[in-house]
């Protein structure tokens, strides 16, 4: 661990990129993050989960948070997509100031531009793989065919041969595949991912991500997967440190 990243913008790896083999032009900060607080309540006490935190986040990036505390890198994302109010700070994601932002208008950026993979957003474990990947569509202001887009995804992360399948017959790392793909499939500029179970398919999804410039950033309790992000962090007892 290098240094407390409390009071200073951290800095990790690929803040510039190459253009035309040569120029380098600075990333646009993407995901912001200024002295967040974050507290729990608990049976006897209130618990601080996050301290003072900062983060950046630049455009194209991906990003592991490596953590012991499932309640702290819970936390962080909670608060990161608004589904959870910090005590005090600000979060910043592309344009929008998600701390001044009522519920609507919260939602309405999560949906559009933020693509969460976790186990907590399960999958209905009665329905096939393609019928779960329907259901945002089906509830979707603007359905459309999707099927063109999932065939792709469905050869890239090869499960194929997983799309009749009932989602309580896949095994976990294909559970959580499809998952990613349903992330994917809402075209986000964001992707946020929980824990990581499959190292294979995350490799994939950086891999993905990176080529597509989409920003990741993931948490996990496993150090080798957190090495696998071309930036990496150490949350601890609420403080974010250079990894």
């Amino acid at each position: 661990i290098a240094s407390c990243l409390v009071g200073s913008e951290m800095c990790i790896r690929d803040r510039y990129s190459i253009v035309n083999g040569a120029r380098r032009i600075k990333r646009l900060k993407h995901i912001q993050v200024n002295d967040l607080t974050v507290r729990q309540r608990n049976r006897f006490k209130k618990e601080i989960l996050l301290q003072d935190l900062k983060l950046t986040v630049r455009h194209g990036e991906n990003v592991s948070i490596f953590g012991r505390k499932k309640t702290e890198t819970e936390a962080l994302i909670d608060c990161l997509v608004g589904m959870k109010k910090p005590i005090s700070g600000e979060i910043t994601i592309g344009k929008h100031t998600m701390t001044s932002l009522n519920e609507e208008e919260i939602a309405d950026v999560r949906r559009n531009e933020i693509g969460i993979i976790s186990a907590r957003v399960p999958l209905i474990q009665e329905y096939s793989v393609e019928r779960n990947l329907n259901i945002n569509n089906l509830i979707s202001k603007k359905q459309k065919d999707i099927q063109e887009e999932l065939m792709p995804l469905f050869h890239y992360f090869n499960v194929e041969n997983k799309r009749k399948e009932k989602v309580q017959h896949l095994t976990t790392a294909e559970q959580e595949t499809v998952r990613i793909i349903r992330a994917l499939l809402a075209k986000p500029s964001i992707l946020m991912m929980e824990a990581p179970s499959h190292v294979d398919g995350l490799q994939k999804l950086i891999h993905y991500a990176w080529g597509r410039q989409l920003t990741f950033l993931y948490t996990t309790e496993d150090w080798e997967r957190a090495k696998l992000a071309h930036g990496m962090l150490h949350l601890k007892d609420g403080r974010l440190y250079e990894g």
